[in-house]
């Protein structure tokens, strides 16, 4: 299933130490429109507010110092309900299993674009038998600043 998600949150500082694990921020809300999912027909995708906020989580970085090309963090606490046909599906997102988004960066250090990494595989926390054990997200977006005409910018101090 192929869904269009709107997801906003806030970084808790302008300085992140690179700390695996460490809480950043959070994701305050994630939309997922119905009418633009497209695939498994009879699906119904929503996210659960109650499950708000997500915390984000610094993970690690790609490149080589200075010049590093992508952050990754985990996301921890995102739920998903995916109902097909009646039957009732719940993935959640723990410490142990997170979710992983990469935002990639370009010479400048600016954010270009975020990815969800489709490796990271979401267990199904309740459901049915007929509920697959586990999904994936995969896709990519555009990321703003609300206040900033450039977008985020990543320097190493």
């Amino acid at each position: 299933m192929r869904c269009h998600v709107t997801i906003e949150g806030s970084l808790h500082s302008a300085a992140i130490s690179k700390t695996s694990g460490l809480l950043v921020g959070y994701m305050r809300s994630g939309i997922a429109p119905v009418e633009t999912c497209r695939g498994t027909e009879g699906a119904r995708p929503s996210g659960l507010d109650e499950s708000l906020p997500w915390h984000l989580r610094y993970d690690s970085f790609a490149g080589t110092l200075p010049r590093i090309t992508s952050i990754k963090f985990r996301v921890i606490g995102a739920s998903f309900l995916l109902t097909i046909f009646g039957v009732s599906c719940l993935y959640r997102t723990t410490a142990e299993s997170p979710g992983l988004v990469i935002a990639s960066l370009n010479a400048e250090g600016n954010v270009t674009a975020v990815r969800a990494d489709e490796t990271a595989s979401i267990p199904k926390s309740s459901g049915s038998v007929l509920c697959p054990s586990s999904g994936t997200a995969s896709g990519s977006g555009t990321m703003s600043v609300v206040g900033a005409q450039n977008g985020m910018t990543v320097r190493l101090i």
